[in-house]
């Protein structure tokens, strides 16, 4: 897909690029091979995983994006759709993140196993699931559609890419609710992910209530510019492929001194 855009510049092309990826994928679903060598398909499996996949795009347009297994538009029970969404996950083409009950270190020991999101682990797969026109909207520099799914999964990938777990905090009455809750150095950082570079409303509640969250580093992801402020960084989205390699969020410093403009 992109060595197509490097050539055309068409993203009526990318798409299509795209869309033959999925559809190749979703002919895999349910397959395995059976003591013979012969290889077979689960063909309710199958039919689990592909409603599970086909699902994302609009639980990822919710305001609250948690992953409902009444949205998936397959028979069955909850539990028997689980099986679905979980083979997504186990051949890589879908990632977790899961809500936490209170914002401490180990977050693990903290997580909710019954809520989570799940996003795609390649943006560019979820991008041409949505609108038509989104990729173009894209590329003018608009990340808002979807209510800024785009960007949640731009973050989501970056971090799962780098090995860093997937949470998040969504209070019981719906507010305050943080994008994603990251450890380092046996701490936790708490961020939130704006398309724009909209006020982060719900991480500046939090940083001014130490007594009731506790005292914690905090980082705006944001279509804006380096910043900084008493109680949160901010990161441009773009900085997210800087990311050390490691379970640190971590972005190298850069000296701004070497810098030239071009001619």
């Amino acid at each position: 897909a992109v060595n197509v855009f490097f050539e055309t510049h068409d993203l009526n092309q990318v798409r299509l690029v795209q869309q033959r990826l999925i559809n190749s994928i979703k002919d895999d679903f349910g397959r395995s091979k059976n003591k013979k060598g012969e290889f077979i398909i689960n063909e309710t499996l199958k039919l689990r995983a592909e409603g599970c996949l086909d699902s994302l795009p609009s639980q990822l347009a919710k305001d609250y994006k948690k992953f409902q297994y009444s949205k998936v538009n397959t028979p069955g029970k909850s539990v028997d759709k689980e099986e679905g969404l979980q083979y997504l996950v186990d051949v890589g083409l879908v990632m977790k993140a899961y809500n936490v009950r209170e914002l401490i270190y180990p977050l693990e020991g903290v997580k909710m196993p019954n809520e989570f999101k799940a996003f795609y682990t390649d943006t560019g797969l979820l991008v041409s699931q949505l609108g038509i026109d989104t990729a173009s909207k894209i590329l003018k520099g608009d990340l808002s559609a979807y209510k800024g799914a785009i960007a949640e999964n731009m973050v989501a990938a970056a971090f799962n890419a780098n090995n860093i777990g997937l949470y998040y905090y969504h209070a019981p009455s719906g507010s305050p609710e943080l994008d994603f809750i990251v450890e380092h150095n046996e701490k936790i950082v708490i961020i939130e992910c704006k398309s724009t570079n909209n006020r982060a409303t719900s991480m500046k509640y939090v940083l001014a209530n130490p007594k009731k969250y506790g005292l914690h580093e905090a980082i705006k992801i944001a279509d804006a510019n380096v910043g900084m402020t008493e109680s949160f960084k901010t990161i441009p989205l773009y900085a997210l492929g800087f990311i050390d390699n490691s379970k640190e969020l971590k972005i190298p410093e850069i000296d701004y001194s070497k810098l030239k403009l071009k001619d």
